[in-house]
This record gives structure tokens, sequence and C-alpha cells, in this order.
């Protein structure tokens, strides 16, 4: 999932608290990746929820 996703207008981003939501989440690659994506724009907090793991 490395390098997968590219973040567009990243200003309106800025100082967000964001939540990233899975129904399942299996080996967690895809929300990693997300966040991980997501924490390099300046002051972003990232929250995961998930119903299930599997």
């Amino acid at each position: 999932m490395m390098n997968s996703f590219r973040l567009k207008q990243i200003d309106q981003l800025q100082n967000k608290h964001i939540s990233l939501e899975d129904d399942v989440v299996t080996t967690c690659a895809t929300l990693e990746a997300c966040a991980q994506k997501l924490l390099e724009i300046k002051g972003v907090k990232v929250s995961i929820i998930t119903i299930a793991v599997a």
C-alpha cells in the first residue's frame, strides 16, 4: 500500500482532525498508509474507527 495514495488541496487539510473509518480491519495496511500520508500535513490529527478486526 506504500505510495498508493496522493493528497490534493493539502492547504484545506492543515490543522484538521480527520477520521478514517473501515468496517473490518484485516492487515491494517490501507488505514496505515492513509494515516501516514495524512500525518505529513502540518497540524493534522488522525483517528481510526473500525467495527471489527479479522
